[in-house]
């Protein structure tokens, strides 16, 4: 299945505002420059005097794949340095892990047709997960599968719904031998904790099952590859106080945190932090390159390159294994010899039994259930997209479900 974001937005291909060469900040603004001269400016910044106690954080894409992530993550760990994420995932995967032995509960979309009674709780946004959306109305139409929704609902599951209630913990343990659909970036911890209640009651009987819902392509996969969340206490703070920052992919920070001496960003745009950067190299869209991503299936999925990359721009995976090698890191280069890294570095990504002991399983922002959604760079960047949103908000008016 293709949502209507994949299937039209590959206008952003083409856009006025890609990078496609790289940059270098001189006398106060960006020029273009050649790779090798970047690339000796980047060097430049860890090598230079003075400069190798210096706080070194990345800030890594849930919209870049585990390739990417992970090359990025072998290029921080050159200097002890620090990776966080936009998604609260990494804590929220953390917590399952410790309360529900690994994923063991976790199902499937085309399994949703199996249970008697889904429970969706504060799904709240259309955007949320197309293809969730789809095999859950499928499984209400088309078998014996009812519907309940707690908390806020969005416009598409309202007609498909049986019945309505309050989020809270006592509504969730009324429902047994359920399975619970959360959104990751919304739910908060009090509910969180009923969910994998309900669960260790019915355990005997195989019952209830959880679907976590990512809030980006692979916002899970930076979870599970140790990326700490931006919003946490660790992860603000690392931010805070970063003097070198590096940034990979579309993320959700506008401004150059006050403390940063260097910026370096991979990017496919030329956004508003992008403007502010001291390097910028330019990074190949998501339909230019090879990569992995783990979907809220906890699946892992390859995505393969449609088209060459356009201009100069390089994968991430291989601008920052490239410059690892330079500072002397020995991070594979290939992109199979990478996957095959991370699949001895983290099996668990790939469903083997060892388990995480990246996460203390405690949730970062327990006590503000609602964060800022990053949509990416497909409703930022596509102008068909922005069409296709529009039409369905309008298309509102005129459906026969309730509004």
């Amino acid at each position: 299945n293709l949502c209507a974001k994949g299937r039209f937005g590959f206008d952003i291909l083409e856009n006025d505002h890609r990078v496609l060469r790289p940059l270098l900040r001189k006398n106060d603004a960006l020029v273009e420059v050649e790779w090798e001269e970047a690339i000796q400016a980047f060097i430049g910044l860890f090598r230079g005097e003075g400069r190798s106690d210096q706080k070194v954080v990345a800030y890594g894409s849930g919209f870049s794949s585990l390739e990417d992530l992970y090359t990025l993550s072998g290029l921080v760990k050159t200097s002890d340095g620090t990776c966080i994420t936009s998604s609260r995932e990494a804590h929220l995967v953390g917590y399952l892990q410790n309360h529900l032995s690994d994923f063991s509960s976790v199902v499937d979309y085309n399994l949703v047709h199996e249970f008697d009674r889904v429970v969706t709780v504060n799904w709240e946004n259309d955007d949320l997960d197309y293809v969730a959306m789809i095999e859950l109305i499928k499984a209400t139409r088309f078998s014996s599968t009812k519907l309940v929704t707690l908390g806020e609902t969005c416009f598409r599951l309202e007609s498909a719904a049986s019945e309505t209630g309050k989020a809270d913990a006592p509504t969730i343990d009324n429902y047994a031998n359920s399975l619970f659909i959360l959104d990751a970036e919304r739910v908060d911890e009090e509910i969180l904790s009923a969910v994998c209640s309900r669960i260790e009651k019915d355990a005997k009987d195989g019952g209830s099952k959880v679907l976590l819902l990512a809030s980006q392509p692979n916002s899970r996969g930076a979870g599970l590859l140790g990326y700490i969340p931006a919003q946490s206490e660790d992860g603000s703070k690392a931010l805070r106080e970063a003097e070198i920052l590096l940034v990979g992919g579309s993320v959700d920070l506008n401004e150059r945190p006050s403390a940063c001496k260097y910026l370096v960003v991979s990017s496919s745009y030329m956004d508003g932090l992008t403007k502010t950067a001291d390097i910028v190299f330019p990074a190949a869209q998501t339909y230019e390159r090879p990569g992995h991503y783990v979907n809220s299936e906890n699946r892992v999925q390859f995505s393969a390159a449609a088209v060459k990359p356009q201009g100069l721009s390089w994968p991430d995976a291989a601008t920052w294994s490239y410059l690892a090698n330079k500072l002397g890191s020995d991070v594979s280069r290939s992109p199979r010899e990478i996957l095959d890294e991370i699949k001895s570095d983290f099996p668990e990504i790939f469903g083997e039994s060892a388990k995480s002991k990246r996460s203390n399983g405690v949730l970062s922002d327990s006590s503000v259930p609602k964060y800022a959604r990053h949509d990416g760079p497909l409703l930022g960047y596509s102008d068909w997209m922005k069409k296709v949103k529009d039409h369905l908000e309008y298309s509102k008016e005129y459906s026969p479900w309730p509004s």
